[in-house]
């Protein structure tokens, strides 16, 4: 698979963001018109169909995001300095393309987001929570995000293997224990 990589600054005030499906750009398959507030119930069948991945920390914000559609084989897909700072990841969550995923917060569904063409077919993604502010390169003088910080999230995209158990939780990672 080729490699292809996007970096996004990702808004919301929904209080979540995702990576979800489309059928045209930036429009998915499943959205309805009613353009009102989409209920957990909706979201546990979209993570569940593999049409909508959750980045959610639970909480509007605004977030770095690199996606990475790389090779199953790869260690992870994360870079070194993303390695060396992740805090944690989820369990592989499943995607399903027919051409192009969209990446943005909650309420871009259906009318926004980045868009990272990605051939049909059934991906795993894993979501990396980076803690970016542990890095000193990636802070600046002030404490904001210095040129070429870490994201706050990095996430995964290989092909998706055959008998896997995919994350269907609303919820991108678990809590601590």
């Amino acid at each position: 698979m080729e490699k292809k990589e996007i970096e996004a600054v990702v808004r919301t005030d929904a209080g979540m963001c995702g990576l979800w499906q489309a059928v045209e750009p930036g429009v998915p398959a499943w959205y309805g018109d009613d353009g009102g507030d989409v209920e957990d119930a909706e979201l546990a069948e979209w993570i569940e169909a593999g049409l909508f991945v959750p980045l959610n920390v639970g909480g509007d914000g605004t977030f770095g995001v690199t996606v990475r559609v790389a090779d199953a084989a790869e260690a992870g897909g994360l870079s070194e300095r993303e390695a060396r700072h992740r805090l944690v990841s989820s369990d592989p969550y499943l995607l399903v393309s027919q051409g192009d995923a969209v990446l943005g917060g909650l309420e871009e569904v259906g009318n926004g987001g980045t868009l990272l063409p990605l051939p049909a077919g059934r991906y795993a993604v894993v979501v990396h929570l980076i803690d970016w502010q542990s890095d000193p390169a990636s802070v600046g003088p002030d404490g904001s995000p210095a040129e070429g910080a870490l994201p706050d999230f990095a996430v995964t995209i290989s092909e998706a293997p055959a008998g896997t158990a995919y994350r269907k939780n609303i919820e991108t990672f678990d809590s601590p224990q």
